[in-house]
């Protein structure tokens, strides 16, 4: 287990989802991961990452590239905890 952090400043909370993401992804790949699963509570994200879900032109600056690239090399498992809560329930 890892933990990284960064100061945002004031911003969005997409913003500081997708910050954590790249960290995440990041760090995994520093770590040396193969696979990651990633247990997102945000849905509209996970959408995006499963390109279902319209991605808006200024995500590019919070490093879209990047993360489809760490998704695919760390084949990432993406979930949203809505998923899991259900599949345990289910």
């Amino acid at each position: 287990m890892s933990v990284v952090s960064r100061p945002l400043g004031i911003q969005t909370n997409n913003v500081a989802e997708y910050t954590g993401l790249v960290l995440a992804l990041r760090e995994a790949q520093r770590l040396g991961a193969r696979s990651i699963d990633l247990r997102l509570d945000s849905k509209l994200i996970v959408e995006q990452l499963h390109g279902l879900e319209y991605m808006p032109p200024e995500y590019n600056a919070y490093n879209a590239a990047e993360v489809d690239h760490l998704v695919d090399a760390l084949q990432a498992l993406i979930y949203t905890t809505e998923e899991l809560t259900n599949e345990c329930h289910g």
